[in-house]
């Protein structure tokens, strides 16, 4: 009996973990978004210059930062350049960060706590999506989050080992993005509130300065220049942030982050409680830490949440209204909504627990099945038309192709990986030749480009549509998607588009 009772639960535990895997991984393949032609061509080439000009110095924000840099070199020589290689870092740091949280919150709140939170996690359209894409979002965030697991069993334990490996951990999260800073607030908060063990923030300090010294005396070295990431970080908030008005593009409403276009004050609460990339789980997790924090009686369990939440506040609020020079971006709030998953866990897992399970379970099967199918609503063919021109220099016959400045410019780090490159030129179409036509680049075209569809007379050799959504095929098979207003249902299913590739007449 006593074998039963024990592998029974252990077991259950299995089931849920690897169901919760599935689902992640199900999302994510339904979700997958991949190379778009943005922060991850500067940290491919990066990446590649350490392989060939070792060791490389960053000559942008993006090039100093290591821990997305350099895994992505390992991945290439291990699986040589390309998308796959490019993308593997990223997956696996958003899957750490569902595994770790899961885990933790187990430890600290049993089974079902670990469980619902990797669930949350799993589901957060924001990790979902970013776990495609090569941002350094997912990375900070895994830090960051590590590090304060690390300490806050470092409290419980009193291990000095623990207190240094949050600081280390820290340091990372720091030389990944800046805006860790608020990480490093939320620290000072803390002792504040306890200065009595200054020695434990001590031992914290200790391991942040190892690894940001160490950072800083490779960039000083190959530099010259003592504060090379000040230096070079400073100059790429110059070059984007929202005092340039000439990025201030507001279209539908949204800007060019897809935020409802406010002042900041009110923008700043409409990307996390009004934008896609969240779905309803801050809705219910604010409410659930306000309860965990007024509760006398959960002990550690409110010691965690109240940590979790504490850190969430912290880094809106400061990335939101004190770091002014940053755009309001959804996904620069990923550290926030994933540490509201641990007291969201904690308080759904307290009542699942205690045998009132009907009402938590909505709310979970509702923040969860929201998010998954937000997650998949997320546009994921923003390269379709460059995709497309790679498909088309793979397969067509042989002969130059000619296509417009701005698909040629999104392709072609495509084209290069594929060996494709010399295939394909910017220019007009000639009569007899290949020609490629993007009705949709990514990027906007030339000012003195006209665009050339296909003439009359042309052989069309291939013709690349974009792709309608999971979500909305689902609501077009079972009627509801004609159901919906006109807004929504061009949003979900917008008019098709279909780049052409083709030989001119002639």
């Amino acid at each position: 009996m006593a074998g039963t009772s024990t592998s029974g639960p252990a077991s259950t535990g299995l089931l849920g973990a690897a169901a919760v895997a599935l689902v992640f991984a199900a999302l994510l393949a339904a979700t997958w978004v991949g190379f778009i032609e943005s922060d991850d061509l500067e940290y491919a080439r990066s990446a590649a210059l350490w392989l060939d000009d070792f060791p490389h110095l960053g000559p942008s924000h993006w090039g100093l930062r290591h821990l997305i840099v350099l895994p992505i070199a390992a991945s290439f020589a291990l699986l040589g350049r390309g998308e796959v290689a490019l993308l593997l870092p990223t997956v696996l740091y958003a899957a750490a960060i569902v595994a770790m949280t899961g885990l933790c919150v187990r430890r600290v709140a049993g089974s079902t706590a670990g469980l619902v939170a990797a669930l949350l996690v799993a589901t957060l359209p924001v990790v979902v999506t970013g776990a495609s894409l090569v941002y350094s979002d997912t990375i900070e965030t895994f830090f960051v989050l590590a590090s304060l697991w690390a300490y806050w069993f470092a409290t419980r334990s009193g291990r000095a080992g623990l207190f240094l490996a949050s600081g280390a951990l820290a340091g990372c999260a720091f030389i990944t993005r800046e805006t860790t800073a608020a990480l490093l607030a939320f620290y000072l908060v803390l002792f504040l509130l306890a200065p009595r063990r200054i020695m434990d923030f001590v031992r914290m300090g200790a391991g942040f300065l190892v690894v940001v010294g160490l950072d800083t005396a490779f960039l000083w070295a190959a530099s010259g220049d003592p504060f090379w990431r000040f230096t070079v970080s400073s100059r790429g908030v110059a070059g984007d942030n929202p005092a340039l008005a000439h990025f201030q593009v507001n279209a539908g409403g949204l800007d060019r982050h897809g935020v409802i276009v406010a002042p900041r004050p009110i923008q700043a609460l409409l990307a996390v409680f009004a934008n896609q990339s969240m779905g309803l789980l801050p809705w219910v997790a604010v409410p659930a830490a306000i309860a965990l924090a007024r509760s006398p009686v959960l002990g550690r369990r409110r010691s965690a949440a109240n940590h979790f939440a504490g850190l969430a506040l912290v880094w809106f609020l400061l990335l939101s209204y004190a770091f002014t020079f940053m755009w309001i971006v959804p996904r620069y709030q990923t550290v926030a909504l994933v540490a509201l998953c641990v007291p969201l866990s904690i308080w759904l897992a307290g009542r699942i627990d205690s045998g009132a399970w009907r009402l938590p379970a909505l709310l979970l099967l509702a923040i969860a099945g929201s998010g998954a199918a937000l997650a998949m609503v997320a546009d994921r063919e923003l390269l379709f038309g460059e995709r497309g021109l790679v498909a088309f220099a793979r397969t067509a016959p042989a002969g130059p192709i000619r296509t417009d400045p701005a698909t040629l410019c999104g392709a072609d780090w495509l084209l290069q990986v594929e060996g494709l490159r010399h295939r394909v030129t910017a220019g007009p179409c000639v009569p007899g030749g290949l020609c490629y036509a993007n009705p949709r680049p990514r990027r906007p075209l030339p000012a003195d480009w006209t665009r050339q569809p296909a003439p009359p007379g042309a052989t069309i050799l291939l013709e690349v549509p974009r792709r309608t959504g999971v979500i909305a095929q689902i609501l077009a098979r079972t009627g509801l998607l004609s159901m919906m207003p006109g807004a929504v249902r061009v949003k979900l299913d917008p008019a098709p588009v279909i780049a052409q590739g083709f030989r001119m007449p002639g």
